[in-house]
């Protein structure tokens, strides 16, 4: 039970920060945030696949894929940086 608790806490959270009153919502929409809510917090490596996600649709959207010279970077470098990043 304590990790419905946990949950019910979040819940809670996700509801004051909309600033209402958690007796407005249905017990439906409650349900809805139990089942969507994030149980554990997003660690660097999720945050930092997310700017390189932005990085790489940024260039294909604006670049339309092509690289030149001065900005392509070798392979290694990325495959370092990504063992380094392993937890």
């Amino acid at each position: 039970m304590k990790d419905r608790q946990e949950v019910d806490a979040i819940v809670n959270e996700v509801v004051a920060e909309a600033q209402i009153s958690r007796s407005l919502l249905l017990p439906e929409e409650i349900d809805y945030i139990h089942d969507h809510v994030l149980k554990k917090p997003p660690r660097v490596i999720h945050i930092w696949a997310l700017g390189v996600g932005v990085v790489i649709i940024r260039r294909v959207v604006l670049f339309g894929g092509s690289e030149t010279e001065n900005e392509s970077v070798p392979e290694e470098t990325v495959t370092r940086t990504l063992e380094e990043q392993r937890l």
